[in-house]
């Protein structure tokens, strides 16, 4: 019931819209424009700029991508320090320290200060999200 109703709103701001339209095209015509109904219609409903709108439009949706790229990127790096964390606390383990995939993990990445690469990876995060939810 919901999709029909939500399919006939969208139906009817389509006809109104369309209606609007034509009666604006019918008012603008030079041999009507004159006409008093006409003239008071086209003072009460100036033209919109529908180029400038789809710019305006086109650009704060631009925005909006750039600000999601941005996260995501920032999710996506922190989603790797997480698990690279992850990786090395299974391998420094006592009873998996020996395997030898984690052997020839351990040896090809060597400790660094991963912890704090996570802080810095999901303070980046969180400004991110923050910016997005204040948009």
């Amino acid at each position: 019931m919901a999709t029909i109703a939500s399919a006939h709103n969208l139906w009817e701001r389509s006809l109104a819209s369309e209606a609007e339209e034509l009666h604006r095209k019918l008012c603008e015509a030079p041999e009507r424009r004159g006409r008093p109904e006409c003239a008071a219609y086209l003072a009460a409903h100036p033209a919109h700029d529908a180029a400038g709108d789809l710019a305006r439009a086109r650009a704060d949706l631009d925005g909006a991508m750039a600000t999601i790229a941005s996260a995501h990127n920032l999710w996506e790096r922190s989603l790797a320090s997480e698990a690279e964390e992850l990786h090395r606390k299974l391998c420094e383990a006592p009873e998996r320290r020996g395997r030898p995939e984690c052997a020839a993990y351990l040896a090809a990445h060597p400790a660094h200060d991963a912890a704090g690469d996570l802080a810095r990876a999901r303070a980046d995060l969180d400004g991110a999200m923050a910016t997005i939810a204040s948009a």
